[in-house]
């Protein structure tokens, strides 16, 4: 019977037209599933262990990637760090013959721009906050309105009534289960319900559309990408545990 086994994958490091990574930055990880090391914007997951499957090992790293990818966009914005799969080395086997193949994906273009960013290292990987599916789905929504594919107001209350959900169905349940002070997300509920223009208010019935202040802006997006952490941080807790 054909036997294969995935030896390792590799990404390329995505970053927006004003962010550059210098040729000297270089990072590592050694974990029980991988061991990861990116220089010159290349990352390659050297697979620990049996993986036959491409896609079965693309899962397993891809989680991680997700989480890095995340942790940074909360911490700097959009465009600092993302990854596309190039390929994966894979052998394959059966008691006539031994070969190893390559499966590509590769994408082309290059980047420019007159004015970048040099980074003079990687970002950090994150050691406390793990992208759960709730977290994914969190961030997504909160991305789509840094894109202008969603309103602030209207993205803001899905987050928050989505965090009720998970943590029991009332606010005191996200505010015990994720350590966020109860009046700040009594205060986002005031707003997301309450406020707004014609255009980017929630409701329309009763309401007096008065719009958000610039302060009021900066404030439901920093506590929104809070909310996000927070519930990273208590999965990361959760899985810390089981060890």
């Amino acid at each position: 019977m054909d036997e294969s086994h995935v030896n390792s994958l590799t990404y390329k490091l995505i970053t927006g037209s004003d962010i550059e990574y210098t040729r000297e930055a270089f990072i590592e990880l050694h974990t029980e599933e991988f061991y990861m090391s990116m220089k010159d914007g290349l990352l390659t997951c050297e697979m620990k262990k049996h993986y036959s499957q491409v896609q079965d090992a693309r899962n397993t790293i891809e989680v991680f990637l997700k989480t890095w990818e995340i942790d940074v966009a909360l911490k700097y914005g959009l465009g600092e760090l993302d990854f596309l799969f190039l390929s994966a080395d894979v052998v394959y086997k059966d008691p006539n013959y031994f070969y190893v193949g390559e499966i590509s994906l590769s994408g082309e273009g290059g980047l420019s721009a007159k004015m970048t960013v040099e980074r003079g290292a990687y970002p950090t990987i994150p050691a406390d906050f793990i992208a759960t599916p709730d977290v994914e789905l969190l961030w997504t929504r909160y991305k789509m309105y840094l894109q202008g594919r969603d309103q602030l107001l209207s993205m803001a209350y899905f987050c928050l009534s989505y965090i009720e959900g998970i943590a029991g169905g009332r606010r005191i349940d996200a505010s015990n289960k994720y350590g966020v002070n109860r009046d700040d997300l009594n205060r986002l509920g005031e707003l997301t319900s309450a406020r707004g223009d014609k255009l980017s208010a929630r409701k329309g019935v009763r309401n007096n559309f008065l719009p958000l202040t610039d302060e009021d802006t900066l404030w439901v997006e920093g506590f929104v990408k809070l909310l996000i952490r927070r519930i990273g941080e208590y999965e990361a807790s959760i899985e810390e545990a089981k060890e």
